[in-house]
């Protein structure tokens, strides 16, 4: 009878373990989805969509053209547009040295470039921070052979392009026409494909990439999805309350608003920080800071309320708005009174 029970225990531990291993692997591949995105999205042609009248090209309606107007810094410190790139396709990536997940795709770009950079343009185009910032990473890491560009000049092109949270990676073709767009991070086998599909969009072979492999798994994801872009709505960028300090470091002309009421304002409150209630935002902030590009940052006591304020200033025009949460998450010195 004991040896009975001992067997039955035994299969009962090995199914357990079966069940346990089967649930981890969904679990890795659900995490596994939601970092790595599923791939470039398609932009289909005579697509139905919402996207701007002024976003579109009267002379071919069925595609959407990105806006060329856009201006940014080139690696040689010009101001540039757009335009100035057209004629070859476009990988065109957003990133920051803070973001994580920027990081871990930057080998893939690397090799990728290396492979491709002489028939397709890349633009590795980083958001919000100083040249010395991303050249110092880039080399630190051993990956300054890359063309980054800067989106320096008020951050036309992260707002443009709805780059509101890194890392974004587009394909444009050479005529300017947005073929496939990938949000969050990318691998290297996954920018090949969206190389093939700007390159066979123009009719041109894909170099190491087949037809077989696009239209799989082209056909694989959702197609006529309108990227956030083509609204040209403004965005704000949700931060670290270290990159926060990064950011003051680098910037001291910096405004930091601190959205809670006035006791709790009293009890704690960062260095610097300037107490505005958020009904009374939209009237302060154009006293505080009427220059659209200032660099402001905001806290609250919750991150709901914090994202709420950066909602609204960058409904104001603001393009420098970045949003740190919840004042309990700030790791370093704080003050009390006014």
């Amino acid at each position: 009878m004991k040896n009975k029970e001992k067997i039955l225990l035994a299969v009962l531990l090995a199914v357990l373990l079966v069940a346990l291993l089967a649930g981890a692997m969904t679990l890795y591949r659900a995490l596994g989805d939601t970092v790595r995105g599923e791939g470039p999205t398609a932009v289909a042609p005579g697509q139905e969509s919402s996207v701007s009248p002024s976003l579109e090209s009267s002379a071919a309606p069925e595609k959407v053209y990105v806006p060329q107007e856009l201006s940014f810094t080139d690696p040689d410190g010009n101001i540039i547009t757009l335009g100035d790139l057209q004629g070859k396709p476009l990988v065109l990536n957003f990133w920051a040295t803070w973001c994580t997940y920027c990081r871990q795709e930057m080998p893939d770009f690397l090799e990728i470039y290396d492979r491709y950079g002489e028939s397709v343009q890349f633009v590795i185009l980083n958001v919000g921070e100083t040249r010395e910032t991303a050249e110092a990473f880039l080399q630190e890491n051993g990956w300054e052979r890359l063309p980054v560009y800067y989106d320096d000049q008020d951050l036309q092109m992260a707002q443009a392009f709805g780059a509101s949270g890194l890392p974004m990676t587009f394909f444009i073709d050479s005529e300017g026409a947005l073929v496939a767009y990938e949000p969050g991070m990318t691998t290297a086998q996954r920018l090949e494909l969206g190389i093939g599909m700007m390159t066979e969009e123009a009719g041109e072979p894909a170099a190491q990439h087949s037809q077989t492999s696009v239209s799989s798994e082209a056909s694989a994801v959702e197609e006529a999805v309108n990227p956030s872009w083509c609204t040209m709505e403004p965005v704000y960028t949700k931060i670290t309350p270290e990159n926060a300090l990064s950011l003051m470091q680098e910037d001291p002309e910096y405004l930091l608003l601190d959205l809670r009421d006035e006791a709790a304002y009293q009890e704690e409150h960062i260095p610097g920080a300037v107490r505005v209630s958020a009904e009374e935002l939209e009237a302060q902030i154009a006293v505080l800071r009427p220059d659209l590009r200032a660099l402001i940052l905001v806290y609250s006591d919750s991150e709901t309320h914090s994202e709420e304020a950066a909602r609204s200033l960058v409904a104001l025009g603001y393009n420098h708005v970045y949003d740190f949460g919840a004042i309990e998450q700030w790791p370093y010195d704080t003050a009390s009174g006014s």
